[in-house]
């Protein structure tokens, strides 16, 4: 089952795996915005990640591996 992204939620910090900024080519599409503060914690300067948006197109580099469906965690409706 694939999440739906507007039920997924961003681990805290301390499990997000994320990699430097300067070693990550992320693209996000238009619904896509990247802050890395607000969802893992960290500084944008350090590290980087985007948010679980619907139409976000992440492009991670070699080094990179920023998705969205690996900080998302299933929230049920019940």
């Amino acid at each position: 089952d694939v999440t739906p992204a507007d039920q997924c939620v961003v681990t805290p910090a301390d499990q997000c795996d994320v990699t430097p900024a300067d070693q990550c080519d992320v693209t996000p599409a238009d619904q896509c915005v990247v802050t890395p503060a607000d969802q893992c914690g960290v500084t944008p300067s350090d590290q980087c990640d985007v948010t679980p948006a619907d139409q976000c197109d992440v492009t991670p580099a070699d080094h990179c591996n920023v998705t969205p469906a690996d900080h998302c965690d299933v929230t049920p409706a019940d």
